[in-house]
Formats: C-alpha cells, structure tokens, sequence
C-alpha cells in the first residue's frame, strides 16, 4: 500500500510498482522517452522530458503517465512532478548503465506468495515470517497489525523491550517441498537492493536498529541503520544496496538467500511498523538478472526400491559426481567461536571434495582464519528436511587424538541461540584417540520444560577401529520412538511421546562434519596424524508410504 514516504537522493532508491516477479519482467517506472512508447531504458532523455513536464514546458498528452509517475511510491497519482523527477534522479544515479528493473516483492499486506513454473507446473508458496527473541526479552511481533493511519492496509509491528530479538521473512517452510528449494536465487550481474519503508514509533538510546539478509545461519551479511535513514513519526523508505551489507561468517551466498529480509533490535528498545518490503534489481536487459525463487534438481529421482517392507526412498546421495551437490547441501564455513564446544577448527569449502562415488571430509594442520586446523561441515538445512523415517548413512571414520567425526542432525526452527529446544539427534559420534576409536555413541538432546535433557548409549567393535573400513549408522524415527542401529544391529532406543520432548516430532536437517578439538576429544597432540578423511559412500532416506 501507498503511504507518503520522505525520500533522499543519496538512497539512490528504486521505486517499483508491487508486481510479483514470476509475472515476468517490468518496465521501469520513469521511461518517458521515446514518447508515448516505453523502450524500457532509463536514460538521460527520460529524464530531460519528465524535466520539463515537471516545470509545465511539455504536456504528457497521451503519454502513458504510468511510465513517468513514480510518487505517492507504489501508487501512480497522474502527476508527473518534482518529486517524480527527484527519485527519476535517484534512479539514473542507482541503474547507471543497468537500464530495466525487475523485482521480487516480499511483503505488502502480509507476508507475499510466490509463484514460479517449473516445467508447465505452477508451484507456489507464502512466504515464512517468524523471528527470534533472546532471553529476558517482550516483543510484539504482528504481520497483521492496522495500519492507524490508512483504514483497510496491514503493516508490519514489530516493538522490543529487555532485550535481543528479530523478525524474518524466508522459505524455511519449503524444506520438504517436492518442487521448490529454500531459498532466492539474487545472483546476477544488476544492481541489487533490498527496499522497504519504516515508521519509527520510538526508539531508546543506544538501540540500534539492523538489517540482515542471511543464508542459514550463520552466513550472513548486515547493515546498521544510519539516524538519516529513519525518523521517528514519519515514514521513510530504505534502499540497500547488497554491495554495501558487512559479511558475517562466511557471508552471503546469493544464490541461495534463505531469509531475505531479516530486522533486528539490539542495545535498547524500540518499536516500528514496516512496510512494502521487496527485493530489487536494474539489469542491462529484461531477464538479465534473477530475482526468483529456487526449484530443486529436475534431475534428481528417488522413486527406488527400498530394503524395508512398507518404506520408500524419498532422498539420498550416492556421491556418483564430482563436486557436492549444492541443491542439497550447504557449506558452513568458519570458526564461529568454536561452535559452542571450543572446537580448534576453520570450516572451509576446500576440504570438502566428491570423486569416484565418494563423499570425502578432510581435516588438516595448517593456519587458516587465525586457527591452527582446517576441515568442513555440511548441511541440508532448508534443502533436505525430514521429520520421521529411517536413514542409512555408510561411512568409514578419521583416527587420531583430537579428531570428533560426526553424522547428526538438528530441528529445522535452528537459530544459532535456541539449542537444545530445537531438538538435536546424533545417527554417529567418534571420538579419536587412542582405545576410543573402536566406539562410536547415538545420542539425542532437547529441552525438557525448560531444563536441559539428553539421552545415549554406545556400541563397540569386537575388533579393529571405525576408521579401518565402512559401517552403516542408522536410525529409526517415528512419533514414538528413535532407535539406532550400527550395521543393521540396534543398539539403542529413546522413547519420545512424552509432551517435554515434542521438538522430535518436528523437522530436522541433517549435518556432516569433523570437528577438530572441542570439550569432547580434547586437543590433538603429537601422536595425531594430518590430513584425516572421513569418507561416505551413501546416504539414503526412506519414510513410510
């Protein structure tokens, strides 16, 4: 909805229409020239003809008053004014030699559906709008708030008091989503910004307001507003450049952009309304850039046979390329401040690699990001998601003191604070080290009426070590149990029905890693060996038809 917005030239803001990118590509507000005939470039000439009809030196006539009519923002009102010629301006200083906009509207009205055809199917989805709140704080978060001041539009409340908290609108819900993948695909050679409009309804000293575009914590990148971006009591529209966030972990892949929209209170309290939230690029061509939602592999098949009367594979990577399959699986790169556990490691891309049916995990020795030790960890989150089934992972461990190999997994609702509510299911941990390496343990971890619950057991080898060949780690998880099973033998069983464990009747992802060091293994010493390799062969799902 159209609301009156205060605008500054050095926003360089782009004002577009609210038109869901899979209608296809738009035209640009503020195409004028060549008369009555929008080519789809902005361009100096444009500009010199909204001149003059702002200064009434040109009548528009039968000109498409469309074209040139940029403010109110949102809402054409026939006028080709000051104010159209300020933020045509605006535009040119933005677009520069990018000429067309397309755009990928987020929010107006509540969260926005989006839509895309894959292959003559039309897939769609609304889009999540959730948020985090630390402990200790009081938010109202309402994406359905009235808005006071326009009877029938809907804005975005959102008031924080005590503490830490956040708002986000993503794709998480697309996890199982047979047609698409969680997650926008930004990429492109345009200029991309993420716009929106803010009314400050109060705001305390020292609070600070940020704006995150994330892809699954913690890859992020971050911008803190400025005083000069908002005001308190009147409205005023946001341009974010993606060039201009502050990476945060390893930062932002946008390809694959799971929250788009992400606003966050720190250091004091505050209290907002937000608005015509949209994702914006200018493009040298129409269709130039993508501003679009992911679909999944087309390629990818599971309808196989399966081992297990009354299951059928619904996913599964047999490792048969040459490079991690990124449909499915992200990278988590970093220290992150030990990961919780005082882990020694820098997580890196370059340790992971695929070949000859093989998924291959290195840890080495070497000095990377300030940390002494190198390896990777792999995820699905918000691409391949269960709740219940059985899964086989075959495997073949890493050895040496220091060395933590894990195949786990955790609930989908994971914001980097709220372990273990969210829910945490170990299929295999090893820990290295000599007399460990014959053992490996399934745990599981929750929140239990707000106490800190956890349950496990181990099974040993008769002989030699997990890392001298392949076994199979599984479990079995339904609404009432999880079971775990080494080599086809169970070894383990969790009853999960009571009300405090209701976080594993929920979705989880799924997470491959080697730790190096931590509170578990200890540190490695001069015994252990470098490079270490976990190596697996397969992993397959099955789930009850």
């Amino acid at each position: 909805m159209s609301k009156l917005v205060t605008h500054f030239v050095f926003l360089l803001t782009l004002c577009v229409t609210g038109a869901a990118h899979a209608s296809g590509p738009l035209y640009a507000d503020g195409d004028l020239a060549p008369l009555g005939t929008p080519d789809g470039l902005i361009n100096s000439a444009d500009y010199l003809v909204a001149s003059r009809i702002a200064l009434g030196q040109l009548t528009a006539g039968d000109l498409e008053l469309s074209h040139g009519d940029l403010y109110p923002p949102g809402s054409a009102d026939g006028v080709i004014n000051l104010q159209d010629l300020l933020l045509l301006q605006q535009r040119l200083l933005a677009a520069s030699a990018n000429s067309y906009v397309e755009n990928l509207d987020l929010f107006d009205d509540g969260a926005a559906t989006v839509s895309v055809d894959v292959d003559g199917t039309l897939a769609s989805t609304t889009l999540a709008a959730g948020g985090y709140t630390a402990p200790g704080a009081t938010v109202i978060n309402d994406t359905n708030f009235a808005d006071p001041d326009d009877a029938g539009n809907s804005l975005w409340r959102f008031k924080v008091s005590g503490g830490v908290a956040n708002i986000f609108l993503g794709t998480e819900d697309l996890c199982s989503d047979p047609i698409l993948n969680s997650g926008f695909d930004l990429s492109g050679d345009g200029l991309g910004q993420l716009v929106f409009d803010i009314k400050v309804i109060s705001l305390s000293p020292g609070a600070t307001l940020t704006v995150k575009i994330d892809s699954g914590f913690p890859n992020l990148a971050q911008l803190a507003l400025s005083a000069s971006q908002y005001s308190v009591g009147d409205w005023r529209r946001v341009a974010i450049n993606f060039a201009d966030l502050v990476p945060q972990g390893a930062g932002l892949d946008l390809e694959n952009v799971v929250n788009a929209f992400v606003f966050e209170v720190t250091g004091g309290d505050a209290e907002v309304y937000l608005d015509n939230i949209f994702i914006t690029h200018s493009c040298p061509e129409v269709g130039g850039c993508s501003a679009a939602i992911r679909t999944n592999d087309p390629l990818a098949s599971y309808d196989l046979p399966s081992p297990y009367p009354g299951y059928t594979q619904v996913w599964g990577d047999e490792f048969s390329g040459t490079a991690l399959n990124t449909y499915d699986w992200n990278y988590e790169t970093g220290n992150n401040n030990g990961w919780g556990n005082e882990e020694l490691q820098f997580y890196r891309e370059d340790n992971t690699s695929v070949a000859d049916g093989m998924l291959t995990i290195e840890a080495r020795e070497e000095d990377f990001g300030g940390n002494n030790y190198t390896s990777s960890r792999l995820t699905t989150r918000n691409k391949q998601c269960f709740r219940y089934g059985r899964i086989d992972i075959r495997a073949q461990m890493p050895r040496g003191q220091g060395m933590w190999p894990a195949l786990w997994m955790l609930g989908t609702s994971f914001s980097g604070f709220n372990w273990p509510a969210i829910g945490e299911i170990d299929i295999m941990e090893m820990v290295g080290g000599s007399g460990r390496e014959d053992t490996v343990f399934g745990t599981a971890h929750w929140d239990n009426a707000g106490s800190y619950a956890t349950y496990g057991n181990e099974t040993t080898l008769t002989s030699g070590t997990f890392s001298d060949d392949f076994h199979e780690f599984s479990i079995e998880w339904d609404e009432t149990v999880i079971r775990w099973y080494m080599d086809g033998v169970p070894y383990s069983e969790l009853d999960i029905t009571s009300a405090g464990q209701s976080e594993f009747r929920e979705e989880f992802f799924l997470i491959f890693n080697i730790a190096v060091g931590g509170l578990l293994p200890g540190s490695p010493d001069n015994s252990t060996v470098f490079p270490q390799r976990m190596l697996v062969d397969y992993i397959r799902v099955f789930q009850k038809q």
